[in-house]
């Protein structure tokens, strides 16, 4: 894992490598095998969007579960990183197509 920044002098940081690739790759699997079960695909659940270039799928952890159980993972992690004591209050995922950015951080 590699902090890029101060997150105590700038207020964020970047973190390359916090997550294992194989973890990635189990929870867009996961998201992959229950979007099949509820009848739809990668394609039919992302939409347009004005930040992006092509269509994204957005899942907020409210309205699914695996990912409130990420966050939560990530919580002592976060702390330590911070030098906080933090608590988990909201997460969003979006899942980019290759090739796309997210246009109001580039």
């Amino acid at each position: 894992m590699q902090v890029e920044g101060s997150y105590e002098k700038d207020g964020y940081a970047t973190i390359r490598g916090l997550i294992p690739p194989e973890v990635a790759a189990n929870l867009f699997k996961q998201i992959q095998i229950d979007l099949k079960a509820a009848g739809k695909s990668f394609d039919t659940f992302a939409k347009a969007h004005p930040l992006s270039k092509q269509p994204t799928a957005d899942i907020s952890g409210h309205f699914y579960r695996p990912l409130t159980t990420f966050l939560w993972g990530l919580t002592p992690i976060i702390g330590e990183l911070t030098g906080a004591d933090v608590l988990p209050a909201y997460d969003y995922f979006r899942i980019y197509q290759q090739g796309d950015i997210c246009r109001v951080h580039s």
